[in-house]
């Protein structure tokens, strides 16, 4: 039968019965895939012809063109079991990387057996077997890759539990059946639509951990290669009739047995990430995730043929995938009867929150015009769900084989999903954490605590009830703090505005970075105007918006006329001839040109004004401001545009002309604006500018007091937030809300203090999209950015040129590019040049924008070139090479350079320096195994800290006594004497100190033997010093002063300058200053005191502060102890000045104490 024939046959039949499928006419006519080929084009030659008498469409050309057919299909579906605790027990860098591993090795898996992956479902998969390429035995194939990939899975564990201490649980379900398969989001995605998918969801779904379930339709064909035993019947959501679910088993022998694939199952589980490329563009960053699915989307399956139900789908995916790209949110996944959208990858936007809950709003808002084109087609209507959750996720390529993606990774995503769930049709549900950056901007109701699947903690969610139009749009979070240290700068709006007043109309132009208070300032402006009785008018531009003409105009104009959503045009109408009947300007083209402005459709009686488009857009604007012109003669007028960075040109353009009009005007006109805003206007007379520069530190201190309402945090931590913020009030405002919100602090009579101690401030999530958003629009030159970030605030240009990977031009081009956005400054000409990031937020958000493993790397670059190439610098600042190999995961060469970095500030006297750079030191040994030389290393590290922690902390604190026992478990069994000897001697000065005598002089007499047994008379020094201070203390003062002054001549300034930095003080100054206490108690005050000058003397030689500080604190003893009340205080009071400078507080406690006596002696 020729192909017109069949063609004449199936028009009748079609107007016998509505409708036939292409499976039926396979069938009836007996036709191969090439004649079947050839009757669809025929079809869709002949399409407007294959109508019935009423006009209706038998077959539809669109559906024909979307190649709609229906296949015969395998579909495999595969789930980790719970993946949604794993997503919340891992980090999501981790989680990427168990699941990349999981993912190559099913991939591959999948694509030796002739199978498609369809879709990532998470960290599942749909797999098609006969699709896009069919097989005689696509089941048996289906099959065969699921039994492999539980195999595959065995041998991928045992190295996930070494690397991650985790292990993947697979389910595998598998249904044959006919499938329409049609294109979803523009050929984003080639999904099969009917009930096999259904199917094999809903038996994955019920299957245990690592089996293989299949339908009963399967089961059948693969009868003779597997056996199964049936598991029971089972109702599945969106398929008509039960089903038989069966366990498939195994047969080793017969086709597709597992023996035969045991090398690719090895090959694909050792691979690992050892294999793959060292560069890996994935990003971690904060992300709003929206999961948008149809409501009762399951009934639908059962009601709707699947090529109705995909057309259906396509037309609901169409007309949200317009409202997604009207906010800028990108359409990650296609869904069958969904979609999953991120807002803040690839590309973040500093209100990506808002942006997602208004895009929700558009789409259900949407959904009438939607339904009423399905009602007329289809006689369906539909509804949708959708839930929001913002979080930390890594983005980048997922996948493996033929089939890779860019997706996101992280708990964010499953907690959307489950959110979701939660949302009835046609509503928006959100978490707390999205609420929580969109601050007043959106009205939402409590929904109160859910439990969630898989998700341990109960979650706060909201239902999202509407846009709240009265605030800004796209704004960052603005703070609440009031206005800090603007003083200057409000005086000059407020004599801007009495200039108006006085009929000299004034405009200012008011610039300044996200975040810096431009409109705090605004807002005081208006409280003050607001006493005077003036009409405020406010335009606020919104990003939303750029392209839509004078939509700030129009918004303003809806606020003063009081229009509602739900109002018909004729009550728009009535209100917009009711108000402009109390001006005089409307002339007989008003009310219609208006109309048109706002949309409002004219009553019959009223005929439209005849212009050209650019002739009405003039006019317009012309009526707009004779209207404003008109209120202003009235009464004066405060006008503020707000955020012009985002004006539409026609806004822009209306402004200009309003500028002209109000030089004689009662009129202040503020404009708000960013740096990259380009005023296009000419410079006028009345114009000023008025840019804000970053807050003092005094002015940062008093925004964080009203917002910790009074209570004052640690000095620590204030200098934290004030060289993290660069004097940003926003930054400042969020940054200390986080801190509050983060249990390090607590409050104690009326003050905060540290729970523990201080570690790096995490970057507020309200600031997160903002600050990615300026990177993001670096382009490729992001990627500089981050290598500078790794480096530090600050990246010399001959170490930025010496790590980059790239040519030297596009290194130039792309510094450029971040000094003319400035996102760096630059100081000094190249090669010279040094840049640094303006913000350090910036350069946070650059850097863990990395990942970890993106981070290493370029540490270890880093650290390698500085070592091989700039030797000046690690010479200077060791900590710096210190800091980059611990970074870089490198624990022993970082070890070694904190040790030297340690050193090298106790040599400087930088006491508190040496104590954290000692301490990251022993953090990085802790990471090596106990090896003997690791034992050496931190028992040099242990007597390092000692001399530093003394000075800082005291003889007696804690630390100290722990450093020390722990330095004396390390020795134990050294055979070296001289490390002996330095750990009793300070456990001694630690039992001396505190008084426990007995101790103590056990401990001097330990000291003695141990230097007595050695050849170098240096040690005695510090043993006859330790006996002499024990002895002075028990009162045995003959003895102690021969000690003494046997310490005393031993000592060589040549030999013995050192000890200073070995035991934290000069022992010569130590055994003058103890020894001319007892010259005083042995009735020798004139000795006594010249004892002190010459410990004067020598420690001012010797240029060591701690050692100074025992010379003055004993000077003004010994004139206490004579009595001598102005000398003593005026040795107090340097010691006191000492302390200070050097963080002393034991020795500073002590100078008080003597310069009060002195103050009270001397009345």
């Amino acid at each position: 039968m020729m192909i017109d024939e069949i063609l004449a046959h199936i028009l009748a039949q079609l107007r016998r019965q509505g409708r036939i499928s292409y499976d039926d006419i396979r069938a009836q006519y007996h036709l191969d895939e090439e004649a079947l080929a050839a009757l669809k084009h025929r079809i869709m030659e002949v399409g407007q012809a294959m109508i019935d008498e009423k006009g209706v469409a038998l077959v539809n050309p669109e559906a024909l063109a979307a190649d709609i057919d229906r296949p015969q299909l395998t579909v495999l579906c595969c789930d980790v079991v719970g993946s949604t605790a794993l997503s919340s027990a891992l980090d999501p860098e981790d989680l990427r990387a168990v699941v990349r591993d999981y993912q190559r090795v099913s991939v591959e898996v999948i694509e030796h057996f002739g199978g498609h992956v369809a879709q990532y479902l998470g960290d599942g998969l749909m797999v098609y077997f006969g699709y896009p390429v069919s097989h005689t035995d696509d089941a048996q194939r289906a099959v065969a890759a699921g039994l492999q990939l539980l195999a595959a899975m065995a041998a991928l564990n045992e190295r996930l539990e070494l690397q991650s201490r985790v292990r993947l649980a697979v389910r595998i379900g598998i249904h044959s059946g006919s499938v329409v398969v049609g294109e979803l989001g523009d050929g984003q995605a080639q999904l099969a639509v009917g009930e096999t998918p259904n199917v094999a969801a809903g038996l994955v779904a019920l299957a245990k951990p690592d089996t293989v379930v299949v339908s009963e339709a399967t089961a059948e064909l693969i009868a003779d290669a597997f056996d199964c035993d049936p598991l029971g019947i089972y109702h599945l959501e969106g398929v008509t009739e039960p089903v038989l679910m069966s366990r498939v088993r195994p047969v080793h022998g017969r086709p597709f047995g597992l023996t035969e694939f045991t090398g690719l199952t090895d090959t694909s589980a050792t691979g690992g990430r050892a294999g793959r490329s060292d560069v890996d563009h994935a990003e971690r960053r904060q992300l709003t995730v929206m999961f948008c699915d149809l409501a009762d989307a399951g009934t639908l399956a059962i009601q709707l043929t699947p090529e109705t139900l995909l057309e259906v789908v396509q037309a609901y995916q169409e007309a949200s995938a317009g409202t997604v790209a009207h906010f800028g949110g990108h359409i990650a996944q296609y869904l069958d009867h969904g979609l999953l959208v991120y807002f803040g990858y690839p590309y973040a936007h500093e209100d990506d929150a808002q942006r997602a809950v208004r895009t929700a709003l558009g789409m259900i808002e949407g959904m009438t015009a939607l339904n009423a084109h399905l009602a007329s087609r289809y006689q369906v209507r539909v509804a949708v769900r959708i839930g929001i959750h913002t979080g930390l996720v890594v983005a980048g390529e997922m996948g493996g084989g033929s089939r890779t993606e860019q997706l996101a990774v992280g708990e964010a995503l499953n907690l959307a999903a489950r959110i979701q769930g939660l949302a009835e049709p046609n509503t928006v549900v959100i978490s707390a954490a999205t609420h929580r950056l969109l601050g007043d901007e959106l009205g939402v109701e409590e929904l109160g605590l859910h439990t969630l699947r898989g998700i341990t903690e109960p979650i706060s969610v909201n239902r999202v009830l509407g846009v709240r139009e009265t605030n800004r749009p796209g704004a960052v979070v603005a703070g609440r703090t009031g206005l800090v240290g603007r003083e200057a700068e409000l005086n000059m709006l407020q004599d801007r505005w009495a200039q108006s007043v006085a009929g000299q109309g004034q405009a200012v132009l008011l610039n300044g970075d996200a975040g810096i208070g431009k409109s705090r300032l605004v807002t005081a402006l208006r409280e003050v105007v607001g006493h005077e009785g003036a009409l405020q008018v406010t335009f606020r531009c919104s990003p939303y918006h750029r392209n839509s003409a004078l939509h700030p105009v129009i918004t303003h104009l809806e606020r003063v006329l009081q229009f509602r959503r739900e109002e018909t045009p004729e009550a728009r109408w009535a209100k917009l001839e009711r108000v402009l009947g109390t001006y005089r300007f409307p002339e007989s083209d008003t009310l219609p040109l208006l109309a048109d402005l706002l949309s409002i459709a004219l009553p019959p009686h009223v005929p439209s004004v005849q212009l050209t488009s650019a002739q009405q857009r003039l006019r317009t604007q012309e009526l707009l401001l004779a209207w404003l012109m008109e209120d202003v003669e009235r009464q004066p007028i405060l006008m503020v545009c707000e955020d012009l960075h985002w004006a539409d040109p026609s806004t822009l353009e209306m402004l200009d002309l309003l500028l002209d009009y109000i030089a004689s005007k009662q009129m202040l006109t503020v404009m708000t604006c960013r740096p990259e805003f380009q005023a296009p206007w000419e410079i006028r007379p009345n114009l000023t500018p008025l840019s804000l520069n970053r807050l003092e530190e005094d002015e940062v201190a008093a925004i964080v007091e009203r917002v910790t309402l009074g209570k004052t945090l640690p000095a620590s931590l204030l200098n934290q937030i004030t060289s993290r913020t660069d004097g940003i009030p926003l930054f400042v405002e969020e940054m200390t809300k986080t801190i509050l919100e983060s249990g390090m602090l607590r409050e104690v009579d009326g003050r905060y203090e540290l729970t523990g101690r201080l570690s790096e401030l995490s970057i507020p999530a309200t600031l997160q999209d903002s600050l990615m958003a300026r990177l993001d629009r670096l382009g490729s030159a992001k990627h500089l950015a981050q290598l500078g970030a790794v480096i530090g605030r600050e990246s010399p240009y001959e170490l930025l040129s010496a790590v980059w990977d790239g040519d030297e031009m596009s290194l130039q081009t792309w510094l450029d590019q971040l000094v003319e956005v400035e996102m760096m400054l630059e100081r000094g000409p190249r090669p010279q040049a040094v840049y640094t990031f303006k913000h350090a937020l910036i350069q946070d958000t650059a850097y863990q924008s990395l990942l970890r493993s993106t981070r290493q790397r370029y540490h270890q670059q880093i650290a390698e070139v500085l070592e091989n190439e700039f030797g000046n610098i690690v010479d200077a600042q060791p900590e710096l090479l210190a800091r980059h190999y611990s970074e870089a995961g490198q624990v022993q060469q970082a070890a070694e350079y904190w040790l030297r970095a340690g050193q090298q500030a106790i040599q400087r006297s930088a006491n508190q320096e040496a104590i954290e750079h000692l301490k990251a030191g022993l953090n990085a040994l802790h990471l090596l195994p106990e090896t003997p030389k690791r034992i050496e290393d931190e028992l040099t590290f242990r007597l390092s800290m000692g001399s530093p922690l003394i000075a800082t902390r005291g003889y007696a604190a804690p630390e100290v006594r722990d450093n020390y026992a722990r330095a004396r478990y390390l020795s134990r069994g050294l055979q070296g004497i001289p490390r002996r000897l330095e750990v009793a001697m300070g456990l001694w000065m630690f039992y001396a100190v505190r008084a426990e005598l007995s101790t103590a002089q056990e401990l001097a007499e330990q000291l003695l033997s141990l230097s007595q047994s050695q050849p170098d008379p240096a040690l005695f020094l510090e043993a006859e010093q330790a006996l002499g201070i024990t002895y002075s203390m028990r009162g045995m003062l003959a003895p102690a002063r021969a000690h003494f002054e046997r310490g005393i001549a031993i000592y060589d300034p040549n030999r013995h300058r050192e000890h200073a930095f070995s035991y934290g003080q000069d022992s010569k100054v130590v055994c003058l200053c103890h020894v001319a206490i007892v010259l005083w108690l042995l009735g020798e005050p004139d000795a006594a005191l010249e004892r002190c000058q010459e410990a004067m003397r020598l420690a001012s030689d010797l240029s060591h502060p701690f050692s100074r500080s025992w010379a003055l604190y004993y000077t003004a003893m010994v004139h206490q102890l004579r009595r001598e009340a102005p000398k003593t205080q005026a040795y107090a009071e340097a010691l006191i000045e000492l302390c200070q400078e050097q963080g002393f507080a034991y020795r500073q406690v002590q100078g008080n104490i003597l310069r009060e006596w002195a103050r009270a002696e001397q009345g």
